[in-house]
Order: structure tokens, then C-alpha cells, then sequence
């Protein structure tokens, strides 16, 4: 669970060169390159363990999620 358990989330998933998101309120964003994981493993940030759920229904590799939590952004337009 995020340390911020009552916010909602939103999981970017970068492929072919391009991200987008939309959110009305505050939220917590991550975001992950499935093109650069494929390419580099190693040097390429996993999504966070929050995220998971989300992750997964994407169809990102159950490889490419972080084992423990840790920082993502926040987007609040307060």
C-alpha cells in the first residue's frame, strides 16, 4: 500500500516514445519506459510496488516491479 493510501493513483506507461496522463485532483503519478526496461533492465527504474495492480492489468512483466515501496511523485493542483 502508498503511504498515501487515500490518494488516488495513476500509472504512466511509456511505449513507442510517448506518455500521456490526465488527472482532476491530487494523485499519485509513476512513471515506467516498458521500451527502455526492455532494452536496459538494469539501469531502468521499476514501477513502484504501490502500483502493482495497475502494473499488472497494463501487462507489464511482473519482472519490472520493485519488490519494496518507494518515492513517486505527486501531482496536487491545489
Amino acid at each position: 500500500m502508498s503511504a498515501n493510501e487515500g490518494t488516488p493513483k495513476v500509472l504512466v506507461v511509456v511505449s513507442g516514445g510517448n506518455a500521456y496522463f490526465a488527472a482532476e485532483g491530487a494523485v499519485e503519478i509513476a512513471i515506467f519506459d516498458c521500451d527502455n526496461y526492455r532494452a536496459d533492465p538494469m539501469q531502468t527504474a521499476k514501477v513502484p510496488k504501490g502500483f502493482t495492480d495497475l502494473a499488472l492489468r497494463l501487462g507489464v512483466d511482473a519482472d519490472a516491479i520493485q519488490a519494496s515501496s518507494s518515492m513517486v511523485a505527486r501531482h496536487d493542483p491545489a
